[in-house]
């Protein structure tokens, strides 16, 4: 014999579990959103080279100024490359901890133990 009751509070449980589950799933989008937006550009000090890094600090775009490659060497326009790299990655790692600041690994858990009180079995027998 089936016990309704029984079955009707693991299928509410079921479905608070999915809900929870949901909601972190979706803040963990709204992170990933947001960090996929970041964006920072630097300019070295001399203004030659000029770059734009995403999330990861991976460059997106370099521009170097009009005859920059005539005034440095191979080495020096590496390193002023390099200079304004770490800058520019700096900014973003500064940006994605801000935002995880605002939406981190701690939101995903709170998003998920939304609910867990009302929804844990009260009778499991």
């Amino acid at each position: 014999m089936i016990d309704i009751d029984r079955y009707n509070r693991d299928k509410a449980y079921v479905q608070s579990v999915h809900s929870r589950l949901e909601r972190a799933w979706n803040k963990l989008e709204e992170w990933k959103r947001a960090c996929s937006d970041v964006s920072l550009t630097a300019q070295s000090p001399d203004g030659e080279v000029t770059l734009t890094v995403n999330d990861h600090g991976t460059i997106t775009f370099i521009e170097l100024a009009e005859g920059t490659t005539q005034r440095h060497t191979n080495l020096t326009l590496e390193r002023l490359i390099n200079e304004t790299l770490l800058i520019a990655q700096g900014a973003a790692n500064e940006e994605v901890a801000e935002l995880d600041g605002e939406i981190g690994p701690g939101d995903f858990l709170v998003a998920f133990d939304e609910g867990l009180a009302e929804s844990e079995l009260k009778d499991v027998r």
